[in-house]
């Protein structure tokens, strides 16, 4: 009946596209093992109409001495071909987390109108904590001494992205 109760996890294959065919939506979580096989199985989910909600909408995470494509990746290269295709993006730097952070802030307080100049999004990459957090109107911190800022490059990140946090500092 569309309660939030009633989804279920699924752990679908991609040897058996018929399973991602029969979901009324697809919830992505993560990219860890992803491969082309998944990808041409989401592709064709899509192409039939399921709506994709992207949790982690990174295009790309830092791991020791390489990058990993994540699901921000895959789900672009797909709306290069489908552009009409239905997807709700959730995680940073999307609005969505930040009003759910708000109202979380605002149940534990037990406060509203909370002024936002005052609540900071702290993290330690430019295209998803600053961003998101400056255009929700929070305070932002770059955190410099792990991520992919760890060996340097901030400042010249911050010129060449025009993103800039209220605030730098190499750990908390």
């Amino acid at each position: 009946d569309g309660r939030p109760d009633d989804s279920q996890y699924v752990q679908l294959d991609p040897s058996r596209p018929d399973q991602w065919l029969a979901m009324a939506r697809i919830v992505f979580f993560g990219a860890t093992a992803w491969t082309l096989e998944w990808q041409e199985c989401l592709i064709r989910a899509m192409e039939a109409g399921i709506p994709v909600h992207i949790a982690n909408p990174d295009v790309a995470a830092p791991h020791e001495g390489v990058f990993s494509f994540e699901p921000g990746y895959w789900t672009a290269a797909i709306l290069d071909r489908l552009p009409e295709a239905e997807v709700h993006w959730y995680g940073k730097p999307h609005r969505p987390i930040f009003d759910l952070a708000i109202r979380r802030l605002e149940a534990v307080t037990g406060r509203t109108g909370w002024d936002q100049t005052r609540i900071a999004m702290v993290g330690d990459t430019l295209h998803t904590d600053i961003l998101g957090g400056n255009a929700a109107g929070l305070a932002t911190v770059l955190i410099t001494g792990h991520g992919l800022f760890r060996y340097g490059g901030a400042e010249a990140a911050m010129e060449k992205s025009g993103i800039h946090p209220n605030f730098i500092t190499r750990a908390v």
